[in-house]
């Protein structure tokens, strides 16, 4: 056994020592001792998941829509998101954080093909390294979760169909889902880093600022999901 891999082995059992336990954002809402350890917060991910069943119900005859692929997102977004509330732990973070950037890269993949960019680019291996990028972050900066990438990937996603609407002089009404979708994006998020930095702290009903953040979300995505149909039907 080399020096070199012994040390190796040291660092690593120090880097497990000090894994953290709890999770690295810890919101307004009181962790109970109990099973579902933030109630309110766990009961706002319930959206998701209807949403998410009624898009894979809805497309059950359509195999080629995207509606089946948007509803398994918004599910594993809810069930993860919902396991990381009732346990809050940093690894059911990971889950909550994982489920996200999976979604937003599926975006993000999704409009980088509108592009129709003249070089080849391999969608499946861009996707799949995205993804390990962001969970190599969240593991190894932890506190700062790989927000940058997060963040990154989400701002190309929005840029490449903003891109696409001025490039194809779309008018307001034709991407109405389109923005409505941003907004509540935005305004969700702002709530979002209400709660989080403690700023304002109902967490008594489940109108709280990390549920509020949920709801206007799940809403954002099924409505983004309205655009991409409502762009498909127009260019057939």
């Amino acid at each position: 056994m080399s020096k070199q891999f012994v040390l190796y082995k040291i660092r690593f059992y120090l880097y497990m020592i000090n894994f953290p336990i709890l999770p690295t954002v810890l919101y307004c809402e009181p962790i109970l001792d109990s099973f579902i350890k933030r109630p309110f917060y766990a009961i706002s991910n319930i959206p998701y998941v209807l949403i998410g069943i009624y898009l894979i119900y809805s497309n059950r005859n359509n195999e080629k829509s995207l509606g089946k692929i948007f509803g398994l997102h918004m599910i594993m977004i809810g069930v993860f998101s919902f396991l990381y509330d009732a346990q809050v732990t940093f690894f059911t973070q990971i889950l909550d954080l994982s489920a996200m950037f999976l979604f937003i890269s599926f975006y993000f993949i999704l409009n980088l093909q509108k592009l129709k960019p003249r070089v080849k680019i391999n969608y499946p291996f861009i996707f799949i390294l995205l993804n390990i990028i962001n969970l190599i972050l969240i593991i190894v900066l932890q506190g700062s979760s790989g927000r940058i990438l997060f963040a990154s990937v989400l701002v190309g996603a929005v840029g490449i169909e903003i891109y696409l609407i001025f490039k194809e002089k779309l008018r307001l009404v034709q991407i109405n889902y389109f923005i409505w979708a941003i907004f509540l994006l935005a305004i969700g998020f702002g709530i979002w880093m209400l709660d989080a930095n403690h700023i304002w702290c109902d967490s008594t009903n489940i109108l709280n600022g990390r549920g509020v953040f949920h709801y206007l979300t799940a809403i954002s995505i099924f409505l983004l999901y309205k655009n991409i149909s409502k762009m498909t039907e127009n260019n057939n």
